[in-house]
């Protein structure tokens, strides 16, 4: 790893010309060959250990929630770790796109798409329905709730 080219590592002249011997370069293109690939390897390992970092999180995540919400808490502070929270989020997919289509231009929403909605703006507008009682035709609701954390 310590073969790995940090920034800063390659300075460029500016006031004159350096000329590289054939051998020099091909050395050098070599040596850059090989810092890409094993950079390469290296985000490629790193992004698996996020990937395994993100399901342990998401389990961790469901323990917690079920604790919490069998003990009827909303929240819990801990001086040294921080607040840990219930959060609840509204997700929408539309699922039958001519009904939940209609039934949003009927309701003057249809400069917030086009042929397509964007899911941010078709949940904003969800959201605001379901607060007076409505749902969108054709448009599928999930809530999922998360353990947010403040703090530390």
């Amino acid at each position: 790893m310590s073969d790995i080219l940090q920034e800063g590592d390659i300075k460029v002249q500016q006031e004159k010309e350096v000329v590289k011997p054939k051998v020099v370069v091909k050395q050098s293109l070599r040596k850059l060959a090989e810092n890409m690939k094993e950079l390469k390897e290296l985000k490629a390992e790193s992004e698996a250990k996020v990937k395994e970092i993100n399901k342990r999180i998401s389990f961790v995540e469901h323990q917690l929630l079920d604790i919490m919400e069998e003990s009827d808490m909303k929240q819990a502070k801990f001086d040294d770790l921080g607040t840990f929270y219930i959060t609840e989020s509204l997700y929408t997919k539309v699922e039958e796109e001519p009904q939940a289509f209609a039934f949003l231009k009927a309701r003057g929403f249809s400069d917030a798409f086009k042929t397509t909605i964007h899911h941010q703006t078709l949940r904003s507008i969800a959201k605001d329905m379901l607060d007076e009682g409505i749902t969108i035709p054709g448009v599928n609701y999930a809530f999922v709730k998360k353990v947010g954390l403040r703090g530390k």
